[in-house]
């Protein structure tokens, strides 16, 4: 989330602390709500990128199971 979103922040903030199993909050400093400052989408991009990589990467196929 952009770290200008101050309302939102709050909001996450305690929306975070509800969850169960990995999450993770980040602020890109200085990007506002829809990131159109330059370099904050891509910013964006990559922490998902890496928390997808972190807790969704695919592991050994189980014998008798379908991909």
């Amino acid at each position: 989330m952009g770290g200008v979103d101050y309302g939102v922040i709050e909001l996450n903030e305690r929306a975070l602390a509800r969850l169960r199993g990995p999450a993770a909050l980040e602020i890109i400093p200085g990007a506002s709500h829809l990131f159109p400052e330059p370099g904050a989408l891509e910013a964006v991009i990559d922490h998902a990128a890496r928390w997808f990589a972190r807790y969704l990467a695919a592991g050994p196929l189980e014998a008798g199971s379908r991909s």
